[in-house]
């Protein structure tokens, strides 16, 4: 079910919306659909005079249609997809859905008051509260929201607080904008729903267990921005069968990859200077670690204790 700011409901059985708020987002571009999600056929959704919903054809877009014509999007979508369905069917949701607190014009979320409305389920998070730019997203905001699937960070934000998304295991995907530039210690820590995320390309650092028992993750690649991967940062993610990790990195934290047990082989650049000693722990799947430098004395501790890796030195592959 897709729920529109003020909790609307599209409704296909009816040319209009319905539901307890009166505006909604009901022309679309087509075109522009097809183009940015790539698999939508231009008959899928017509409109009536009015701009209204008045037909829709499943054809190859990825959504799903109850027996009262509520619709949700349905199966795991890249990002791409998730987006441009949050721009076309999700309104922006208003003030009142949120507690805030305002300084020097700018304004921080610190509380979300749906967090007991299990009908909202799709949510794009506002730029401008009361004329003031939203810049970031306090402490626990979303935390065990479990009713929440998608969400659209608007690119007005720099920074996330500790756990502000924690165990949402429902949310498949998120939109973090390339503006945020600091995400705090925890703040994806069990969003086992999540199948791939995008880190922030200014971000320096994955702070502690930001995305720690991220289960339904397969692949991570870290931006060339970042300098560090502290503690736990991508623990039990334990489907993550790829990691790549940029040559901007320095330093790899205690059980920065602990129990990530799909993981088979890992390259290691030659920019880094420190691995704590239990930094691959718990992955019994591991056999291979390439380092792209000599065994100088450098990094000290290896396997890292990954407990059936065997350390290449010198590696100059990919």
């Amino acid at each position: 079910m897709i729920v529109l700011a003020g909790a609307i409901i599209l409704s296909l059985n009816s040319s209009n919306i319905i539901g307890k708020a009166s505006e909604a987002k009901t022309k679309v571009d087509m075109a522009t659909v097809k183009e940015q999600i790539g698999i939508v056929k231009a008959e899928t959704l017509l409109n009536d005079s009015a701009g209204n919903f008045s037909k829709i054809n499943k054809g190859d877009l990825p959504i799903e249609i109850s027996s009262n014509g509520e619709v949700s999007l349905t199966g795991n979508v890249d990002d791409k997809t998730a987006e441009t369905f949050m721009d076309v069917f999700v309104e922006t949701a208003p003030a009142s859905y949120f507690n805030y607190s305002e300084n020097d014009g700018k304004v921080t979320i610190t509380g979300y008051t749906k967090k007991d409305d299990t009908t909202i389920k799709y949510l794009n998070i506002p730029s401008i509260i009361d004329g003031k730019p939203v810049v970031s997203i306090g402490s626990n905001v979303f935390m065990n929201c479990p009713n929440l699937i998608n969400i659209t960070i608007p690119n007005t934000v720099v920074s996330i607080g500790e756990f502000a998304f924690s165990n949402c295991y429902k949310l498949k995907n998120i939109k973090i904008p390339d503006s945020v530039i600091f995400i705090d210690r925890y703040a994806f820590e069990w969003c086992s729903g999540l199948t791939n995320i995008n880190i922030p390309i200014y971000m320096t650092s994955i702070s502690n267990g930001t995305f720690f028992g991220c289960g339904g993750l397969t692949s991570i690649t870290i931006p060339n921005s970042v300098t560090s991967i502290n503690v736990e940062a991508f623990g039990s993610c334990y489907n993550v069968t790829r990691i790549i990790i940029p040559d901007s990195v320095v330093s790899i934290g205690r059980n920065a990859f602990y129990f990530c047990d799909s993981l088979t082989s890992i390259t290691i650049p030659n920019s880094v200077t420190s691995i704590e000693d239990t930094a691959f722990s718990w992955c019994s799947n591991l056999t291979s670690i390439k380092i792209k430098r000599p065994n100088d004395g450098t990094l000290t501790g290896a396997p890292w204790s990954a407990p059936n890796a065997t350390v290449k030195w010198n590696y100059t592959g990919n």
